[in-house]
């Protein structure tokens, strides 16, 4: 029996657990970021603050179409 080894081997399987869960967060945040309620609650914001294109050039007025376009 080699506790190096088992610890080692104990580490490893904690860093996978780890990363896997970290992705499932980051996974599970951008589906609520990008979810239908949560795009529609922003685009009210916009419209209502009267806001101006962003960097793509697309205007307030065009944003509403586009989101439920696509």
């Amino acid at each position: 029996m080699n506790p190096t080894g088992d610890f080692k081997r104990v580490e490893q399987k904690m860093a996978q657990i780890e990363e896997f869960v970290h992705v499932e967060r980051i996974s599970m945040l951008m589906e609520m970021i990008l979810s239908r309620e949560n795009l529609l609650a922003a685009l009210k914001r916009v419209e209502q603050n009267k806001g101006g294109h962003g960097v793509d050039g697309m205007s307030v007025k065009d944003l509403r179409r586009h989101l439920y376009e696509n």
